[in-house]
């Protein structure tokens, strides 16, 4: 259901938007940009879970095929964080170039 969501986003955010506009109210609220990443990379990381689920559930799956899904979900979810450690790191990275910048990371004075 997230990735559905994920896959909405542009009409979610316009929703949202025009909900606002004709309530007046800002209680509604957006989801920000990091929550939308947050979603992504919750959706990345259940997405293993879901292929082996399936797997498991369907009428052929048997109990000798759990181990092999099981190593398949310890690599696969090794990949993913080592992915948003590596993604991190490129952020944190970007800030403290932008941070060594004069002028508020804008790359010029005044």
């Amino acid at each position: 259901m997230l990735d559905r969501l994920l896959q909405q986003q542009r009409a979610v955010n316009d929703y949202l938007y025009e909900l606002c506009s004709r309530t007046g109210s800002r209680e509604l609220g957006f989801f920000s940009p990091r929550q939308w990443l947050l979603m992504r990379d919750a959706c990345r990381l259940l997405q293993p879970f879901d292929e082996i689920s399936k797997l498991v559930s369907r009428s052929q799956g048997t109990i000798s095929d759990i181990i092999p899904y099981a190593f398949f979900l310890e690599h696969a979810l090794s990949r993913v964080i080592n992915q948003a450690v590596e993604e991190q790191e490129l952020e944190d990275e970007e800030v403290a170039t932008l941070n060594e910048f004069p002028g508020g990371g804008r790359g010029y004075s005044i």
